[in-house]
């Protein structure tokens, strides 16, 4: 749970509201998302939605720790980085923090299978 401080008080946001946004975006990234319509990204969710890590460290900072699987043949360490800089851009701008560090682990591949 983040508690986010402000002049009339204080705004709880729970750990699931944070991990539903991180499933909504992941989705959406070229190389994590559907393939042929076969939607793997919601089925890997499913077992692994517990193994999102959210901590907030003792500066302050947001880290999120995001397992991942990308498709076969691309650049894993662009897609890395565009699910950090997706990530991050959407956590600013939905819940006003900017401090946030995103930790990716690649966890496996999909391949698309003609």
């Amino acid at each position: 749970m983040m508690l986010l401080d402000n002049e009339d008080g204080n705004v709880k946001i729970s750990n699931q509201v944070i991990v539903s946004i991180v499933e909504k975006e992941i989705i959406e990234i070229v190389g994590v998302g559907d393939i042929k319509g076969k939607n793997l990204v919601t089925q890997f969710f499913k077992s692994m939605r517990s193994n999102i890590g959210i901590d907030l460290d003792k500066q302050d900072i947001l880290n999120l720790h995001i397992p991942i699987k990308v498709l076969y043949g691309t650049n894993i360490q662009t897609i890395a980085y565009n699910v950090q800089k997706r990530l991050k851009k959407v956590i600013t701008e939905f819940l006003g923090i900017y401090d946030v560090v995103i930790h990716i682990k690649v966890e496996g591949l999909f391949f698309n299978e003609d």
